[in-house]
């Protein structure tokens, strides 16, 4: 599975990793960069920014939970296709997930809105597999 990000009309290499341990699912892109800081979308959803204020990776903790599926049906994600739009007053972030479910495919979809307190720029981006 080919996973790309696009930031500014760029494409970029995604992998993800799921730790059934920690019910956490990470995606991030694979090109080195310069980590910034940290936003909580809410309980167990982390997007990271870069010094350029770009997102590049998300960490989902109790990812199990959030998206309804068992654990070990995130050891493969077929489909990975995430929004993420800032603009002056909030933050969106709009993640679909395929999994395999006794050899079914089904895509479970989960939303996050808060308000941009972090002085974030303008910034629109797909995150989607190929």
């Amino acid at each position: 599975m080919k996973v790309c990000f696009l930031i500014n009309n760029k494409h970029f290499e995604v992998i993800s990793k799921y730790d059934s341990h920690y019910d956490m699912l990470g995606i991030r892109i694979t090109d080195d960069y310069k980590y910034n800081q940290s936003v909580e979308m809410r309980d167990g959803l982390i997007v990271d920014f870069d010094t350029d204020n770009k997102p590049v990776a998300v960490q989902l903790i109790g990812a199990s939970k959030l998206f309804n599926v068992s654990k070990s049906s995130l050891h493969d994600i077929p489909l990975i296709d995430m929004k993420i739009k800032i603009d002056e007053t909030s933050i969106y972030l709009d993640l679909i997930i395929g999994v395999h479910i006794h050899n079914k495919k089904l895509e479970q979809n989960f939303n996050s809105l808060i308000c941009n307190e972090y002085s974030l720029p303008n910034f629109e981006a797909e995150l989607a597999t190929n």
